[in-house]
C-alpha cells in the first residue's frame, strides 16, 4: 500500500516534469528501487531467515527563496526484511537553511528542522541507493543495530565552510532529539522486551577537510534514549538462550568517535574508518551501570572498470564487545569470540545502464554474530552458524 501511494506520487512528479527542475527556484528528485538479499543462515534480516525483498523509495524537493534562505526536505520509504522496515512514510529530512558569509573565503549556515546527521564518510547518505559503496554497509561504523540513532535529529546545526589554498575545511555542531521507530526496541532489546524507548537528546560534532582527491576528519555523536519498562518485560542476556525480567525503566547512553579518510587517484578510490563506541547501559535490572565499548574499522577500495561499472572490496572487522575481543567472560562460562564478534569480506558492483537505470550487487562472506540482533544479547533464533553469508542486488530507477 505504501509502496504504491509512493509510486503514483513519483510517477505524478515524472509527468508534470521530465528534468528534475521545476522552476527556476525549485528542484524535484525521486528514485525507486527494487531487490532481494538472501542469509545462508542466522537472522540478520528477519527472524524467519527467509529470503527478503528490498525497496527503497523516496522522494526530495529544494526550494531556494532567495540568495541566503533556501528549504530541502525528503519523504522515503525503506523496506528490508523485518528489523529495517519502515512502518510508514518517513520524513528523512526537512529543514530551513539561512546561508551568509561573515568571513572572508568561507560560508556559514544555519539550518533548523529534521536535519541528515553527518558523520563519517557515508552517513548523511546511507540510505540513498547511488551514494552509498554498497547495499549492504561496513558494519564496523553503520551498524544497523544503531541505524535508527545516527540517521536525524529534530533540532538546529551549526556549520561553516572555509575556502583554502588546497581544498575545503568544514565544521558542523548540531543538537537535537532522536527519531527512533518501533523497530527500534526489538533490534536493541529483543522481541520480549513490551516497553517503549523514548527519543532522546543528541548532539553532534563533525570536521572535516576536503580537495577532492582527499577526504579526512573525524565525528563525534552522543545519544541518550531511554526505556520505558512495562510488565512481564523479558530481556536476553547470557548465556545465549537465557532471559531475565526487566523491573525498571533503562537508559542507553552512546558516545561515537570515527575517523576518516578517503583518497581518489585515477580510477581507484580507497576508503578507510575507525570507530569507537563508548556504550553504558543502566537501569533495566537492579545492578550497577554496565559499560560495554564496542570498536571497528574497515578498508574498502572501490574500481572505475569503466564509466558506467564500479567495482568493490572491501574487509570489515567489528568487535561487539570491545574489552572481550578474545570472547565474553561471564559468571557461568565463556562465551566463543564469534558471539560477539565479526570479520567480514565483501565484494559488489554498481553498473549505470544508462542515465536513468542502474544496478547494485553485493556479497558478503562473515565470520561471527557480531552483526545480529538483539544489541543486548544475541538469542538462539539468531545465531546459528559461525561462518555464513549474505548476498543482495537491486535495481534503481531514478529521475
Amino acid at each position: 500500500m505504501l509502496l504504491r501511494l509512493l509510486a503514483s506520487i513519483i510517477f505524478t512528479f515524472y509527468c508534470v516534469s521530465a528534468s528534475s527542475k521545476v522552476t527556476d527556484d525549485i528542484y524535484v528528485n525521486a528514485y525507486i528501487g527494487v531487490g532481494y538479499a538472501v542469509e545462508s543462515a542466522n537472522n540478520f534480516l528477519d527472524s524467519k531467515k527467509d529470503e527478503n525483498k528490498l525497496i527503497e523509495s523516496a522522494i526530495n524537493i529544494s526550494y531556494e527563496y532567495n540568495n541566503n534562505i533556501s528549504f530541502s526536505g525528503q519523504v522515503a520509504y525503506r523496506e528490508f526484511g523485518e528489523y529495517f522496515t519502515d512502518k510508514t512514510l518517513r520524513i528523512d529530512y526537512a529543514k530551513i537553511n539561512y546561508t551568509d558569509s561573515f568571513f572572508k573565503n568561507s560560508e556559514q549556515s544555519l539550518s533548523i528542522g529534521r536535519i541528515k546527521i553527518p558523520s563519517g564518510v557515508y552517513n548523511s547518505s546511507r540510505d540513498t541507493p547511488m551514494t552509498r559503496p554498497s547495499l549492504i554497509m561496513p558494519q564496523s561504523t553503520y551498524l544497523d543495530l544503531f541505524r535508527n540513532l545516527w540517521l536525524s535529529t529534530d533540532g538546529i546545526m551549526l556549520s561553516t565552510s572555509h575556502h583554502l589554498a588546497q581544498g575545503v575545511f568544514d565544521i558542523n555542531v548540531g543538537y537535537g532529539r532522536l527519531n527512533i521507530d518501533d523497530n527500534f526496541s526489538d533490534v536493541a532489546s529483543g522481541q520480549g522486551a513490551l516497553g517503549d524507548w523514548k527519543e532522546g537528546a543528541l548532539t553532534l560534532i563533525d570536521v572535516r577537510y576536503n580537495s577532492g582527491s582527499l577526504l579526512f576528519g573525524l565525528s563525534y555523536n552522543h545519544v541518550q534514549p531511554e526505556y520505558v519498562s512495562t510488565i512481564n518485560d523479558v530481556l536476553p542476556i547470557f548465556p545465549v538462550g537465557n532471559n531475565i525480567y526487566s523491573v525498571s525503566n533503562g537508559e542507553v547512553e552512546v558516545k561515537s568517535y570515527t575517523g576518516f579518510i578517503q583518497y581518489s587517484i585515477e580510477r581507484f578510490e580507497l576508503t578507510s574508518e575507525y570507530t569507537y563506541r563508548d556504550v553504558v547501559v543502566s537501569g533495566f535490572t537492579p545492578t550497577p551501570p554496565n559499560s560495554r565499548p564496542m570498536e571497528g574499522y574497515y578498508a574498502q577500495l572501490k574500481y572505475a572498470a569503466s564509466p558506467s561499472l564500479n567495482l568493490m572490496a572491501r574487509y570489515d572487522k567489528l568487535y561487539r564487545y570491545a574489552d572481550y575481543k578474545k570472547g565474553l567472560e561471564t559468571p557461568i562460562g565463556i562465551d566463543p569470540t564469534w558471539y560477539n564478534n565479526s570479520t567480514t569480506y565483501s565484494i559488489g558492483l554498481n553498473y549505470n545502464i544508462n542515465e536513468h537505470w542502474s544496478v547494485i550487487a553485493d556479497i558478503h562472506y562473515i565470520e561471527g554474530s557480531g552483526w545480529l540482533p538483539p544489541f543486548s544479547y544475541q538469542v538462539p533464533e539468531s545465531v546459528e552458524e559461525k561462518y555464513w553469508m549474505l548476498g543482495a542486488f537491486e535495481v534503481i530507477y531514478t529521475f
